[in-house]
């Protein structure tokens, strides 16, 4: 797996995962309402500083991570590409994410 810069094109991407049952919470708004109301995941700066992209070997994103730097520490949440869940990559996001720290 590798950890590349979350771009446009992956946030795009994001806006359009879609998780079934219970974890349909977890879907995103879609990407034009992320613009409008101005998601992190919408703003080149913010996805440059706190964003973190993890691609599989074929180059396919796998999984993603927001830094939210807070007063008394840090805050690290993930997002994983509903098609490859169970498959170990969020572990491995999360790993790799906090050696970046």
């Amino acid at each position: 797996m590798q950890i590349a810069e979350l771009t446009e094109r992956h946030a795009i991407e994001i806006s359009r995962w879609r998780y079934e049952g219970e974890y349909a919470i977890y879907d995103e708004v879609p990407w034009e309402e992320m613009v409008r109301d101005g998601w992190a995941l919408a703003n080149p700066e913010k996805r440059r500083d706190e964003f973190l992209a993890f691609l599989n070997d074929d180059g396919v994103l796998v999984a993603y991570t927001r830094r939210n730097f807070k007063e008394h520490g840090i805050m690290l949440g993930i997002g994983a590409n509903p098609e490859f869940l169970s498959m170990g990559y969020g572990s491995r996001a999360i790993g790799l994410a906090t050696e970046r720290i």
